[in-house]
């Protein structure tokens, strides 16, 4: 009986030796296995970090600190200890490789490219994992991280800046869409106000014309002009309300314009609405009342010849203050094109190489 016993007591002590080494095992792997979880989770955090933190509060990486993750430290749930070494306290390693990237806009403008150069960045965050070795051999140039293993126990991350970047660049183009937007439809609404029965009359020689007789005017002119020789062959008698008037083409409209701008087809100018339009950039014409120009609410008479517009002219300066590249907008007027803006960026630091630009076109008189 004593040896039954002693042999009972004996199973019940191995029994519990068995569940506590057990016990001790696992929960050892779960130990170690949630700090390769948090590893990881950390990297995300770091990505994020750089991507939808820094990037999105300045275009560049100029002067940030990439040799450690302290520069995390605001975006992530990660602590100064945490981003200083791995949860088996080694030291982080950290490389980084830099290339040129065209980035396109997700929309297009009306003309010009659509495009930034960005200097984007790829990154690989590598843990020397459980063991504390560093078992991979840190990669030399981009091609080789961007296929990079993992050797060993060793954990990695890679990520870049691309998406960060494009990001912003698309941000910027959408500040200039709403820019184009607004000038269109400011030029719109002055056109029809140009062209309406309400316009203010002009007085020639003694007789009262509104804008649009006036255009009529332009459209005679048009076919009395010798594309040959760049000149009208001279006045016309045309009829405005039941009596003759002598249209003086020469004093009234700008033959280099529709030399420079009419559709000619065999010498002659073609009636099309290209040349039914010349009248808009015509400079003997930019005096008359209410004359539609693209400088918004600024004064043609008290604009240079070309002009750099401030944001408020056309009352875009909220549009401009959500630039990310710190409303970098410039709007070129040219009087002798009253109907085109052109918005310019011109950009360039460590990170970006922006030379771009779009003509904004004012609608067609023929399509209203």
């Amino acid at each position: 009986m004593q040896a039954i016993f002693f042999f009972g007591m004996m199973g019940v002590f191995f029994s519990l030796v068995t569940s506590v080494t057990v016990g001790l095992f696992q929960n050892a792997t779960q130990i170690k296995q949630q700090r390769i979880e948090r590893t990881k989770e950390i990297m995300r955090e770091v990505e994020f970090a750089l991507n939808d933190g820094l990037l999105q509060e300045n275009p560049s990486l100029q002067g940030v600190n990439l040799n450690n993750l302290s520069f995390a430290l605001p975006y992530t749930s990660a602590t100064s200890d945490e981003l200083s070494q791995d949860p088996w306290g080694t030291t982080y390693e950290i490389v980084s490789f830099s290339e040129n990237v065209i980035l396109l806009a997700d929309g297009t403008g009306s003309m010009g490219p659509s495009s930034a150069i960005a200097n984007v960045t790829t990154f690989g965050l590598f843990s020397a994992g459980p063991d504390k070795t560093m078992d991979t051999p840190l990669p030399a140039d981009l091609a080789t991280l961007k296929f990079l293993v993992p050797s060993g126990d060793d954990l990695l991350h890679v990520f870049s800046s691309y998406d960060a970047m494009n990001r912003t660049w698309n941000r910027a183009f959408e500040v200039d869409n709403t820019i184009e937007d607004v000038a269109i439809e400011m030029y719109t609404r002055k056109l029809k106000r140009f062209l309406g029965p309400t316009a203010t009359p002009v007085v020639k020689d003694g007789r009262s014309f509104t804008p649009s007789q006036i255009l009529n005017q332009y459209s005679t002119c048009l076919a009395n002009f010798n594309a040959g020789s760049g000149s009208f062959n001279g006045n016309m008698v045309v009829n405005q309300n039941g009596s003759d008037y002598t249209v003086q083409c020469a004093r009234d409209f700008s033959a280099a314009n529709i030399s420079a701008c009419a559709e000619v087809s065999a010498g002659q100018i073609v009636v099309s609405p290209q040349s039914a339009s010349c009248w808009m950039s015509d400079a003997n014409m930019v005096n008359i009342p209410g004359y539609p120009h693209m400088a918004g609410n600024a004064s043609m008479a008290a604009l240079p010849n070309v002009s750099s517009l401030v944001p408020e002219a056309l009352g875009v300066e909220h549009e401009v203050s959500r630039d990310p590249f710190g409303g970098n907008v410039v709007l070129e007027f040219d009087k002798s094109t009253p109907h085109r803006l052109v918005i310019r960026r011109n950009y360039a630091d460590v990170d970006w190489n922006i030379n771009y630009y779009r003509e904004v076109e004012g609608v067609d008189p023929n399509a209203l």
